[in-house]
C-alpha cells in the first residue's frame, strides 16, 4: 500500500498525485495553500518547503467554516469570523487566506468598471467587476476581489452571473457587519 510522502500515513481511495509520489488529503490542504493550488507539477523538495512553512496554525483563534460564498468568502458565524482564502485567481497575487472579525469590517463595496467598445459598425459594452472589502486593521485596510479581471462584453452571462455574486457577497458582509446572520 502507497504512503503519504510527509506523513507516512497509508493513502486509500483519497490521495493526490505530485511528481514525486502520492500525498494524504490533510498533507495535501496544507501544500495547496487550503486546496487553492494543484500540487500535480511539483516535486518533493518544494512542497516540503511549503509544508514546513505552512503546517503549524498561525493564529490561536480557530475557525469553523459555517458558510461559505462560493470559496470566495467563508464565514464562522460561531466566533464571528470572516475568512478570504486569497485564491490566486481572485487576488491578482499569492496572499495566505485571511481571517478578520465581523466587527473589523468597516464596508463593502461592488466596483464594477465598463468602457465602449466599437467593433464592426457594432457598439458594446465590456466591464470588470472586483469586491473592495475596506477594514480598520492598518496593515490590510483594503482587500480586493476580482471577479471578472479581465473586460468581457456586460450583456454575456458569465458578466451577469459574477454581478450577482458580487451583489451577494456585499448583501452577505452587510449583514454581518449589522449583526444579523441568514441562515
Amino acid at each position: 500500500m502507497k504512503k503519504c510522502l510527509f506523513c507516512a500515513a497509508p493513502l486509500k481511495l483519497m490521495k493526490f498525485k505530485c511528481k514525486d509520489g502520492y500525498i494524504c488529503k490533510n498533507c495535501y490542504e496544507i501544500v495547496s495553500l487550503n486546496f487553492s493550488q494543484t500540487v500535480k507539477n511539483k516535486g518533493k523538495e518544494e512542497l516540503k518547503q511549503i509544508y514546513e512553512k505552512h503546517s503549524f496554525p498561525q493564529k490561536e483563534t480557530e475557525f469553523e467554516i459555517t458558510r461559505t460564498i462560493n470559496q470566495l468568502v467563508l464565514f464562522d458565524d460561531k466566533n464571528a469570523l470572516l475568512c478570504l482564502p486569497n485564491h490566486l485567481k481572485y487576488c491578482k497575487e499569492k496572499l495566505k487566506p485571511e481571517i478578520f472579525s465581523f466587527s473589523s469590517i468597516n464596508n463593502c463595496q461592488v466596483e464594477r468598471k465598463q468602457t465602449l467598445v466599437k467593433e464592426k459598425k457594432k457598439e458594446q459594452f465590456f466591464g470588470t467587476i472586483k469586491i473592495i472589502i475596506r477594514t480598520n486593521q492598518v496593515e490590510k485596510s483594503m482587500k480586493e476581489i476580482w471577479l471578472i479581471p479581465n473586460p468581457i462584453q456586460v450583456n454575456s452571462l458569465a458578466y451577469k452571473t459574477m454581478d450577482t455574486l458580487a451583489e451577494k457577497i456585499k448583501q452577505e458582509i452587510e449583514q454581518v457587519q449589522k449583526g444579523v446572520v441568514s441562515c
